[in-house]
């Protein structure tokens, strides 16, 4: 269950153009059942229903966000897409946890057959449910897991190429994750199996031609 609301104006400063948006949502969750379906060899379905010993904990939890990007044509050759997003979130153990997401693009087209962009942003992912409240001894989690992050820098070139009828995107990129959810098994049947557990860094590049 949930709602949003937008707002959407355009501007102009100093005669340079720009749009500003923003937006705001709420989520509710609420576990109330569990169930599974288990068969044989794709046959004899059985619908197995939750007692009062369920492996995953009932309960609700919510969630409020507020999103505000502002697209600023700093030159009509050069465009600023910045934003900023912020996520409170209640768990069922009556925490908040509580992300702070900033992002920032600038986009150069110096000609109509060629652009540039170089970016940055930093996303979260809120550690799911059924690893927080998993009270089975093979998937059993921890409430005070925290979200994954994710910082992402990225420079992109896109371009055509007339003569040839050709369309090109390359793009460099360097991400950071950090508090990664890990499933560590364990002999120790009361210990939490998914743990936030380090890092991880990625360098490519990626290309794509078409014609």
């Amino acid at each position: 269950l949930g709602g949003m609301a937008k707002v959407d104006v355009s501007y102009s400063i100093a005669g340079m153009q720009g749009n500003l948006l923003g937006r705001c949502q709420y989520e509710f969750f609420k576990l109330s059942d569990t169930y599974m379906l288990s068969s044989e060899n794709y046959k004899d379905v059985t619908l197995m229903l939750a007692d009062s010993k369920s492996m995953i904990q009932m309960g609700y939890e919510r969630s409020t966000s507020f999103f505000l990007q502002d697209k600023h044509f700093i030159t009509p050759k050069l465009i600023m897409n910045a934003g900023l997003r912020y996520d409170n979130k209640y768990r069922k153990n009556k925490k908040h946890v509580d992300a702070l997401s900033p992002r920032v693009a600038f986009i150069y087209m110096p000609w109509k057959s060629f652009s540039t962009k170089l970016s940055y942003s930093r996303a979260f992912v809120d550690a799911p449910y059924f690893y927080r409240q998993n009270t089975s001894a093979a998937y059993r989690g921890s409430e005070d897991l925290m979200p994954e992050f994710m910082n992402a820098v990225q420079l992109d070139f896109l371009g055509t190429v007339s003569k040839y009828n050709l369309v090109y995107d390359i793009n460099l990129y360097y991400n950071l994750l950090t508090d990664i959810i890990n499933n560590t098994q364990s002999s120790d049947a009361s210990s939490a199996k998914y743990r936030n557990s380090g890092e991880l860094k990625m360098v490519g590049d990626e290309g794509e031609l078409n014609c």
